[in-house]
């Protein structure tokens, strides 16, 4: 009876916990470029922590000539207002980069010049969704970058990196840039579509665990990267 008491409480355990520590992974965000010396933009950049459900939600419009190392340093300062644990490096060469200890969601809108990167640092995101341009149409290629790993019991990871590049327009909704990341992976990522209008990279075909996945967006057209972890 004790003993049954006891693989009660351990199941019990890993109901209430397991999801908790599945929904959270350390996220970098990379802010790199520049506004043009004419132009003033509106970027979006939104954090949601794990456990303690704080959030940050910027939307601000920003000056001409802005760089991604001083966005990255007013996102660290409000994020940080906002209770949200993170790590802030020096900025180098007008680029910035912050660290989100705990994060279950990242979603940012750049463009104009700006352009940033969002980062899976030590596993795959549960979800990625492309959504189209709104101040600044224009054409975008979505560039997913992942790292691998095969574990063999005794022996070195065998590690690989794999990479895929989707071609995407105005003109196509969420569902659509999801079909484009679902197509474009297809000979090296086993990946799937929840809900139709998202992406999801699960493993590597060759057998390799995913073990930090990057999402970006080349162009100059404001697309809004979403990337959940949860």
């Amino acid at each position: 009876m004790q003993t049954l008491s006891r693989v009660l409480g351990f199941l019990f355990l890993l109901l209430a916990v397991g999801p908790l520590a599945a929904a959270q992974g350390m996220v970098q965000l990379r802010f790199s470029g520049a506004l043009g010396t004419d132009k003033s933009h509106l970027v979006e950049v939104e954090i949601v922590e794990a456990e303690s459900g704080n959030e940050l939600v910027l939307h601000v419009h920003l000056a001409a000539g802005t760089t991604g190392a001083e966005l990255a340093d007013l996102v660290a300062r409000r994020a940080e207002r906002a209770g949200i644990s993170l790590t802030a490096p020096a900025p180098v060469a007008g680029s910035g980069s912050l660290f989100v200890d705990a994060a279950s969601a990242v979603r940012v809108r750049l463009g104009g010049g700006l352009s940033g990167e969002v980062s899976c640092v030590e596993a795959a995101p549960s979800l990625v969704r492309i959504l189209r341009p709104g101040a600044i149409p224009g054409k975008g290629t979505v560039r997913v970058v992942g790292s691998s790993a095969i574990v063999t019991k005794g022996r070195p990871p065998v590690r690989a990196r794999a990479e895929l590049s989707a071609e995407v327009t105005p003109e196509m909704d969420a569902p659509a840039t999801a079909t484009a990341l679902w197509r474009a992976g297809a000979e090296r990522w086993m990946s799937e579509r929840p809900g139709s209008d998202g992406w999801r990279p699960i493993k590597l075909l060759e057998g390799g665990v995913l073990t930090g996945v990057s999402v970006r967006v080349d162009g100059y057209a404001d697309w809004r990267v979403e990337v959940s972890l949860d």
